[in-house]
Protein backbone atom coordinates (compact mmCIF):
# COMPACT_ATOMS: atom_id res chain seq x y z
CA UNK A 1 0.00 0.00 0.00
CA UNK A 2 2.81 2.43 0.82
CA UNK A 3 4.13 2.07 -2.73
CA UNK A 4 1.01 3.78 -4.05
CA UNK A 5 1.79 7.03 -2.21
CA UNK A 6 4.42 9.15 -4.00
CA UNK A 7 4.91 11.31 -0.89
CA UNK A 8 4.56 10.52 2.80
CA UNK A 9 4.41 12.78 5.85
CA UNK A 10 5.42 11.66 9.34
CA UNK A 11 4.72 13.68 12.46
CA UNK A 12 6.24 12.80 15.83
CA UNK A 13 5.93 9.09 16.61
CA UNK A 14 6.80 7.16 19.75
CA UNK A 15 9.27 4.64 18.33
CA UNK A 16 11.88 4.14 15.63
CA UNK A 17 9.83 1.22 14.28
CA UNK A 18 6.83 3.49 13.67
CA UNK A 19 9.06 5.95 11.82
CA UNK A 20 10.33 3.13 9.63
CA UNK A 21 6.81 2.02 8.85
CA UNK A 22 5.77 5.51 7.72
CA UNK A 23 8.84 6.87 5.87
CA UNK A 24 11.13 3.80 5.60
CA UNK A 25 13.78 5.49 7.74
CA UNK A 26 14.31 6.57 11.35
CA UNK A 27 13.95 10.17 12.45
CA UNK A 28 10.26 10.80 13.14
CA UNK A 29 10.75 9.67 16.75
CA UNK A 30 13.12 12.61 17.38
CA UNK A 31 10.77 15.35 16.18
CA UNK A 32 9.67 17.95 18.74
CA UNK A 33 5.94 17.91 17.83
CA UNK A 34 3.64 20.92 17.37
CA UNK A 35 3.77 20.80 13.55
CA UNK A 36 7.35 19.51 13.18
CA UNK A 37 7.35 16.78 10.50
CA UNK A 38 9.36 14.84 7.96
CA UNK A 39 8.29 14.68 4.31
CA UNK A 40 9.50 11.73 2.24
CA UNK A 41 9.28 12.49 -1.51
CA UNK A 42 10.55 9.14 -2.71
CA UNK A 43 14.16 10.26 -3.08
CA UNK A 44 14.95 12.28 0.02
CA UNK A 45 13.50 13.07 3.42
CA UNK A 46 13.09 16.72 4.35
CA UNK A 47 12.23 18.25 7.72
CA UNK A 48 9.59 21.00 7.63
CA UNK A 49 7.40 22.93 10.05
CA UNK A 50 3.63 22.72 9.38
CA UNK A 51 0.98 24.98 10.77
CA UNK A 52 -0.33 23.70 14.07
CA UNK A 53 -4.08 23.93 14.55
CA UNK A 54 -4.78 23.63 18.25
CA UNK A 55 -7.90 22.26 19.91
CA UNK A 56 -9.15 25.75 20.78
CA UNK A 57 -9.05 26.74 17.09
CA UNK A 58 -10.76 23.50 16.04
CA UNK A 59 -13.51 24.06 18.61
CA UNK A 60 -13.93 27.68 17.50
CA UNK A 61 -14.33 26.67 13.84
CA UNK A 62 -16.70 23.83 14.76
CA UNK A 63 -18.80 26.20 16.87
CA UNK A 64 -18.92 28.76 14.04
CA UNK A 65 -20.13 26.15 11.54
CA UNK A 66 -22.64 24.75 14.04
CA UNK A 67 -24.18 28.18 14.65
CA UNK A 68 -24.90 28.79 10.96
CA UNK A 69 -28.52 28.65 9.83
CA UNK A 70 -29.27 25.39 8.05
CA UNK A 71 -32.04 24.38 5.71
CA UNK A 72 -35.22 23.17 7.39
CA UNK A 73 -35.68 20.38 4.86
CA UNK A 74 -33.73 18.56 2.18
CA UNK A 75 -34.17 19.90 -1.34
CA UNK A 76 -33.73 17.00 -3.76
CA UNK A 77 -35.09 18.85 -6.77
CA UNK A 78 -32.17 20.40 -8.66
CA UNK A 79 -32.25 24.08 -9.49
CA UNK A 80 -31.40 24.71 -13.11
CA UNK A 81 -29.87 28.07 -13.91
CA UNK A 82 -31.38 29.87 -16.89
CA UNK A 83 -29.35 29.47 -20.02
CA UNK A 84 -27.55 32.61 -21.15
CA UNK A 85 -28.75 34.08 -24.44
CA UNK A 86 -26.67 33.31 -27.48
CA UNK A 87 -25.21 36.04 -29.66
CA UNK A 88 -28.33 36.18 -31.84
CA UNK A 89 -30.52 36.72 -28.77
CA UNK A 90 -32.00 33.24 -28.38
CA UNK A 91 -31.48 30.50 -25.80
CA UNK A 92 -28.50 28.22 -26.39
CA UNK A 93 -30.31 24.87 -26.09
CA UNK A 94 -32.66 24.27 -29.02
CA UNK A 95 -30.64 23.67 -32.12
CA UNK A 96 -28.12 25.60 -34.12
CA UNK A 97 -29.92 28.96 -34.05
CA UNK A 98 -30.60 28.73 -30.32
CA UNK A 99 -34.43 28.78 -30.51
CA UNK A 100 -37.13 26.56 -31.96
CA UNK A 101 -37.84 28.02 -35.38
CA UNK A 102 -41.63 28.09 -35.37
CA UNK A 103 -41.63 29.67 -38.87
CA UNK A 104 -39.80 26.68 -40.31
CA UNK A 105 -42.04 23.84 -39.09
CA UNK A 106 -41.45 20.21 -39.91
CA UNK A 107 -43.80 18.89 -42.62
CA UNK A 108 -45.14 16.33 -40.12
CA UNK A 109 -45.91 19.00 -37.48
CA UNK A 110 -49.68 19.11 -38.12
CA UNK A 111 -49.97 15.31 -38.23
CA UNK A 112 -47.96 15.01 -35.02
CA UNK A 113 -50.10 17.64 -33.29
CA UNK A 114 -53.32 15.85 -34.30
CA UNK A 115 -51.97 12.47 -33.22
CA UNK A 116 -50.89 13.83 -29.84
CA UNK A 117 -54.27 15.47 -29.18
CA UNK A 118 -56.25 12.38 -30.26
CA UNK A 119 -54.12 9.97 -28.17
CA UNK A 120 -53.89 12.31 -25.17
CA UNK A 121 -50.21 11.51 -24.66
CA UNK A 122 -47.05 12.91 -26.18
CA UNK A 123 -43.70 11.19 -26.37
CA UNK A 124 -40.85 11.18 -28.82
CA UNK A 125 -40.96 7.39 -29.13
CA UNK A 126 -44.69 7.57 -29.99
CA UNK A 127 -43.91 10.00 -32.83
CA UNK A 128 -41.16 7.69 -34.04
CA UNK A 129 -43.41 4.62 -34.12
CA UNK A 130 -46.65 6.13 -35.44
CA UNK A 131 -45.19 8.63 -37.92
CA UNK A 132 -42.10 6.64 -38.95
CA UNK A 133 -39.49 9.29 -38.19
CA UNK A 134 -36.06 9.08 -36.61
CA UNK A 135 -35.23 10.10 -33.07
CA UNK A 136 -33.63 13.45 -33.92
CA UNK A 137 -36.52 14.53 -36.15
CA UNK A 138 -39.11 13.36 -33.59
CA UNK A 139 -37.27 15.38 -30.94
CA UNK A 140 -37.35 18.51 -33.12
CA UNK A 141 -41.08 18.04 -33.80
CA UNK A 142 -41.69 17.58 -30.06
CA UNK A 143 -39.77 20.83 -29.38
CA UNK A 144 -41.92 22.59 -31.98
CA UNK A 145 -45.09 21.21 -30.36
CA UNK A 146 -43.89 22.53 -27.01
CA UNK A 147 -43.09 25.96 -28.46
CA UNK A 148 -46.55 26.06 -30.05
CA UNK A 149 -48.20 25.32 -26.71
CA UNK A 150 -49.59 21.92 -27.72
CA UNK A 151 -47.57 19.91 -25.17
CA UNK A 152 -45.89 20.73 -21.87
CA UNK A 153 -42.19 20.64 -21.03
CA UNK A 154 -40.13 17.47 -20.86
CA UNK A 155 -40.51 15.57 -17.58
CA UNK A 156 -37.74 12.98 -17.92
CA UNK A 157 -38.92 9.52 -19.00
CA UNK A 158 -42.63 10.32 -18.57
CA UNK A 159 -44.74 11.33 -21.58
CA UNK A 160 -45.30 15.06 -21.90
CA UNK A 161 -48.58 16.57 -20.78
CA UNK A 162 -50.93 17.42 -23.66
CA UNK A 163 -52.14 21.00 -23.16
CA UNK A 164 -54.77 21.05 -25.96
CA UNK A 165 -57.97 19.16 -25.14
CA UNK A 166 -59.60 18.61 -28.53
CA UNK A 167 -59.07 18.90 -32.26
CA UNK A 168 -61.41 21.91 -32.25
CA UNK A 169 -58.99 23.69 -29.89
CA UNK A 170 -56.02 22.58 -32.02
CA UNK A 171 -57.31 23.90 -35.37
CA UNK A 172 -56.82 27.62 -34.55
CA UNK A 173 -53.24 26.89 -33.42
CA UNK A 174 -52.46 25.04 -36.66
CA UNK A 175 -54.07 27.82 -38.73
CA UNK A 176 -52.00 30.44 -36.94
CA UNK A 177 -48.80 28.64 -37.85
CA UNK A 178 -49.87 28.05 -41.47
CA UNK A 179 -50.47 31.79 -41.83
CA UNK A 180 -47.04 32.79 -40.50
Amino acid sequence: IKGNFPMRIAFRVSSRTDSGVIIDSPGAETLIGKGDCLIFTGAETERVQCALVGMDEIQSITRFIGEQTGYKQCYNTPYYLPEPPSEDGGSASSGPSGVVDINNLDPAFADAARMVVINGKASTSELQRKLGMGFARAGRVMDQLEAAGVVGPNEGAKPRQVLVDSLNDLDPILEAFKAS
